[in-house]
């Protein structure tokens, strides 16, 4: 029997196998608090995408730091309004005001005020950090751009399936996905020639209803704004 753990967004730079042991050392200690053992003939796979989807942000010329404004991006433009459009429903869901982002603003031309701006949103970005307890703001913006390039992208989202999919075995019994991964399990799952008997998800941004998701990819941005 195998154990399939799928990682989220934000992973780039990390030592796959000191982020596997790290995961293993989280659900030893689950087991053992729930009175339990890993068996011992689990196989565990874990596949890692992190470093690929790092590349991915490069080639697009997508920065993480807001304050940065690439010129010549060819998909800049698209992904300021996917930005624009998840901070202000992560804002509404949070209950921060207008009149709160105008102050984070600072003095503006009144012509610059609103979500079509990209200082209003920078500013929504940082009400959010301190509305949000242990999100930082650079944690916010790797996470939009991630989720961008993932759910905007198909050459970027089939990559990184590749690497699941390739890891699902004829003896795969449970997936376990966190965050990003959720979804990139979905997708694999969906697409494999056979069912999967159990698939965990943490963190995950999955679970809204499905009559309110017209789509996966509009399902998965609902979702994320659910449940950062």
């Amino acid at each position: 029997m195998r154990l399939l753990l799928v990682h989220g967004r934000s992973q780039g730079g990390k030592d796959p196998v000191k982020l596997k042991a790290e995961w293993l050392d989280a659900l030893n200690k689950g087991l053992q608090k729930a009175g339990l053992a890993m068996p011992a003939n689990v196989d565990i796979d874990f596949p890692f995408y992190g470093d690929r989807l790092d590349e991915f942000a490069r080639q697009f010329a997508l920065p993480a730091d807001p304050a940065i404004v690439p010129k010549g991006s060819p998909v800049f433009d698209e992904y300021q309004e996917f930005r624009r459009q998840v901070a202000d429903e992560m804002r509404t869901r949070a209950a921060i005001t207008d009149e709160q982002v105008r102050a984070e603003m600072g003095p503006a031309p009144v012509a610059e005020k609103g979500v079509e701006n990209w200082g209003w949103v920078q500013a929504i970005v940082r009400l959010l950090d301190r509305h949000l307890t242990g999100v930082s703001e650079t944690t916010i913006e790797v996470f939009l751009r991630d989720v961008f390039l993932y759910v905007k992208r198909p050459g970027v989202r089939n990559v990184i399936d590749k690497i699941v999919a390739d890891m699902v075995k004829p003896d795969t019994a449970v997936v376990v996905g966190h965050s990003l991964g959720t979804v990139v399990a979905y997708n694999v799952i969906r697409a494999a020639a056979r069912k999967i008997p159990l698939y965990v998800t943490v963190g995950s941004p999955l679970g809204i209803p499905r009559h309110a998701q017209p789509d996966w990819e509009s399902g998965w941005n609902q979702g994320l704004v659910q449940r950062l």
